[in-house]
Order: structure tokens, then sequence, then C-alpha cells
């Protein structure tokens, strides 16, 4: 388990100005924080995780990069995988950079911890549908979906010219929520001083069929025409309109709640379900998601996240040495990266 997280920005003048911490009685030294990370934050003055381990400590953090210069760290055993909390630590900066607003209170502090210890628990399609919810995170996939690999100055550029007023912290830290979830890889070359980012697995959210289709059908009449109508009009293209769609109906805490207990049960009997959870059951029912038959409500259609190996992205970098657009060399290694990541 962590042993506590904390959040600094790096001044020329001052060195590290500590904003926050959690738990309150949590010892940070400075100058333990300014040799173990701040110089070399300083030094490569970009955007990242850096990794340090200290006094038997090992001290995990992002910066945002040169415009806010805010760094979020955790300090964790040296044997808890570091990669478990790369995701939320990334995605809180980027919740805190987009409302410009950080934790101040006590209150606030422990929501943000609590966010952090319960991150591990959530479900893969939780975990991909807090990043992909968000239309710059789905924008970033896109591209990289269809180039690969890119550095991360050129990426950031393509994604301002989408959203010209979100500044290239933020945008930065989108495309690190997805290296921190294992979508996206990275890999800074010292000598040229540049990041590249490429594209490790595609991420697809959809539609499947309810589990027990057979139980559905027996109780509800035109169950299977009414589902192959509507799933081969989702085929034809549908389904790309829902990619925004589906990560926000998976984060609505009463609609997913009420999601689970339709893939254990399939039809749910209308005392069944709680006051709680009818602005989850409207969700589900304006989607499509579930529908309503007499007293009974059931599982029209399963929403689903895959992750897939990116056979059309390889194709698409192999088309790219082809045409010239890149070397070889980058290409090879784009594919060494992608084959270690699969190991």
């Amino acid at each position: 388990m962590p042993q506590g997280i904390f959040l600094f920005r790096w001044s020329a003048k001052r060195g590290i100005l500590l904003l926050g911490k959690h738990p309150e009685d949590l010892e940070v030294d400075i100058d333990l924080l300014t040799d173990a990370l701040g110089l070399r934050i300083l030094r490569e003055r970009r955007p990242g995780f850096f990794t340090s381990k200290v006094r038997g400590i090992k001290l995990v953090a992002y910066t945002s990069g040169p415009d806010a210069f805010t760094t979020f760290g955790i300090s964790l055993s040296p044997k808890e995988d570091e990669l478990t909390y790369r995701g939320p630590l990334v995605r809180l900066v980027t919740r805190w950079l987009k409302t410009g607003e950080m934790p101040a209170s006590a209150e606030e502090w422990e929501s943000v911890w609590k966010y952090i210890i319960e991150f591990p628990t959530l479900s893969l399609e939780q975990r991909l549908a807090d990043a992909f919810v968000d239309a710059e995170a789905r924008m970033a996939h896109g591209i990289l979906v269809e180039l690969g690999i890119l550095p991360l100055t050129d990426f950031i550029d393509r994604l301002q010219g989408e959203f010209p007023d979100v500044t290239s912290d933020v945008l930065a830290s989108f495309i690190y929520t997805l290296v921190g979830l294992g979508v996206f890889g990275s890999k800074y070359d010292p000598k040229a001083m540049i990041d590249w980012i490429f594209l490790l697995r595609d991420v697809v959210f959809y539609r499947a069929a309810p589990p027990n289709m057979k139980e559905i059908a027996s109780r509800v009449s035109n169950f299977e025409r009414d589902y192959k109508e509507f799933a081969r009009n989702y085929v034809e293209g549908a389904w790309e309109r829902e990619q925004g769609l589906i990560p926000y109906i998976i984060m609505h805490s009463a609609a997913y709640k009420l999601l689970q207990e339709f893939r254990k049960k399939s039809i749910l009997h209308r005392n069944e379900i709680p006051s709680e959870l009818e602005d989850g059951l409207n969700l589900l029912l304006e989607h499509n998601i579930a529908r309503e038959s007499g007293d009974i409500y059931y599982l029209f259609t399963d929403i689903r996240c895959a992750l897939l190996f990116p056979k059309y992205t390889i194709r698409r970098v192999l088309e790219r040495v082809k045409e010239k657009e890149i070397d070889v060399k980058l290409a090879l290694m784009y594919l060494e990266e992608l084959k270690r990541s699969y190991l």
C-alpha cells in the first residue's frame, strides 16, 4: 500500500515548493525530493514519469512540463509495482490543470488519497473509461492509431489543432494518461532530446449481446427480432458515434452498478431496483442498454471495452516507412518496444 502522496511545484529561485501532501503527518524531506526528483525534472524540463529509489523508498512522480511545472508523486515500498499507480497520478494532474483547481483542504486531500487507493481495484473497463470519457484522450488515441509513433512535441501540436484553447501541459497530460494505462508507450532519447510516443494497444468501446439471451427471449416477445435489427444498424456505423458515450455510462456510478446487476441476472423486477439507482436506470433506458417490458427491466445490449493488438497501426507504420515519412530505424524501434510490451 502507498505510504503517502505529495504535490510540488519547482521554482528556479526557491527550489521545490510543497503544495500539499497526505497523510498530514507524512514526512516530506525537501532536500530528498530535490536530490531524487527535482534536479532531474529541472534539467530535462519535459512532461513525463520520473522514478527514484532512495533510503528504501520508491518515489514515483508525474510532472506536467515547463508551463505549469507541477509534479504529483507517490511514495511506495520497494516491492510495489509503480505501473499500478501511474494512471491515477497523471489522471489527477490532468483534472487539476484543466480546472485550474488544486486540492487545498484536508477533505479534498482525503478524496485524492481515496481515488489513488481505490484505482487498482477498478475493473479494466472502468480505468479506461475514466480516461476515454474526455474528447482529448479519444482524439490522442485516434491520431496514434493512424500514425503509430510521433515525437511528443508533434503530437501536442496535432492535438492543439483540434483543441486550440487547451494548453500544451494539459494535452501532454492526456497523452501520458494513456501511457500510464499501458495504451501508449514512451521512450526518451537523451541525445536527440526527443520523447517518442507510440501505440501499444488499440482500445475499442462497443456493444455486445447480453448474457443469457435465451432467458430474455423466453420472457420478452420480439426480443430477438428487435436485437437483430439494432445490431445491424449498430455495425453499419452507430458504434463510431458511441466511443464517448459508453465511457460516460461506465463512469456513471449508478448506471454501472445497475449494469453489473443486469449482467448477473439479465432481468430485474421493478421492485428490485432501489430508488438511489433510478438515475442510472433512466440512463440505461435512454440509450437502449436496458428496456422495459411490463413490470420487468431487461438487459437489451451489454457494453464492453477491449484492448486489441494494433495490427492496423503496424501496417500504417510500415506504409509510412515505404512512403519515407519515417526512418526504418524508428519503425524497428517501435516494433521492438511493441514486442517488449507483450512479453
